[in-house]
């Protein structure tokens, strides 16, 4: 009996709550905006790993753009790179992009148009500077350089998951056979001993060096998709063009 009077008390008390037309903690004024959340003061976080916006990094100047320069590989601290070259055509490609500063949060990258002949030429560009003419001049992403400097890396344990000769061994590696050569590599200050399943290449600069190549006919698809963090980079900035060697 008890019971069902303390559920009829209960039952009014909601009842009564529910009329009124403040309840308990009053009611909000749906055009009171002072009780709203100001979004532009509390932004949702991005996702990890989400991209800067192109039109929201800072540019390098152009003034050089289209004209014929000294480079090397030491141009940047650390430089990743890409370089392609048309075994039909001679046409060539050099993609250097500095290593990313954490302070700026972008990376620095340059396209040249080189005549390195193909991988013995590349080879001997490694540690000597060399004449090309600028192309292109732009920042990508802290990100983005970072993925570059990375790509060439083989992961411990990954190697059965390359074609033999793609992490390439300067002293040893024979004369490209394939007919679009690609080539991506990393420069280090140290001995990049993390990455034990990579073969570090020490060069007579003292740099050391760690590529990655298609040295034959058929690229195994853990290259290609070394190949496609390049592939995204030109894409988003709008570079296919100017490094294509068709």
């Amino acid at each position: 009996m008890k019971r069902i009077l303390i559920m009829i008390v209960v039952s009014l008390l909601l009842t009564a709550c529910a009329s009124n037309s403040n309840g308990i903690l009053g009611q909000v004024d749906k055009n009171d905006d002072s009780q709203k959340i100001n979004e532009s003061e509390n932004p949702q976080p991005e996702a990890p790993g989400t991209l800067p916006e192109v039109s929201d990094l800072t540019q390098p100047d152009q003034s050089q753009v289209g004209k014929m320069g000294t480079y090397s590989f030491s141009t940047f601290n650390q430089a990743s790179f890409g370089y392609f070259y048309n075994k039909d055509t001679q046409k060539e490609r050099l993609v250097l992009i500095g290593y990313p500063s954490v302070g700026q949060k972008q990376a620095e990258l340059i396209v040249l148009e080189t005549g390195f002949g193909g991988f013995d030429g590349l080879k001997k560009a490694l540690v000597s500077s060399f004449e090309a003419k600028l192309l292109a001049c732009l920042n990508i992403s802290f990100e983005e350089g970072m993925y570059a400097h990375n790509a060439p890396f083989v992961g411990s344990g990954m190697e059965s998951y390359y074609n033999d000769g793609e992490s390439v061994n300067l002293a040893t590696a024979q004369n490209n056979s394939a007919r679009i050569q690609f080539y991506l590599g990393s420069m280090h200050e140290q001995y990049p001993a993390s990455e034990q399943g990579s073969v570090v290449n020490e060069l007579s600069s003292g740099k050391y060096l760690v590529m990655l190549a298609n040295m034959y006919a058929e690229e195994s698809k853990q290259l290609l998709s070394r190949k496609a963090v390049y592939d995204r980079i030109f894409e988003r900035f709008e570079l296919q063009e100017i490094v294509s060697v068709e």
